[in-house]
């Protein structure tokens, strides 16, 4: 469990492991991309291209993504592993 005075530095820990996951993930994927494009080369069907109006709903899901991430680090701060 977290002392009482260690919690600003789990607080920051928290968001750091949120901010590497998620850079981790990106960076795999934009890896896997580029193996694609360097064996196949860039073709209409792997080009990558957008609309606003297509991005413009992706934050949703992600922020809800990343509130359920801060609960569960909260609750796992502050709860035992058998009482979760």
């Amino acid at each position: 469990m977290v002392a009482a005075g260690e919690k600003d530095k789990t607080e920051t820990s928290i968001l750091l492991a949120l901010e590497s996951d998620e850079a981790l993930k990106c960076e795999l994927s934009l890896v896997a991309l580029a193996r694609i494009w360097r064996i196949e080369d860039v073709t209409k069907d792997n080009r990558l291209s957008t609309t606003f109006d297509g991005v413009s709903v992706y934050p949703i899901p992600a922020a809800l993504y990343l509130v359920k991430n801060l609960l569960q680090y909260y609750i796992f701060a502050y709860v035992d592993a058998p009482g979760y």
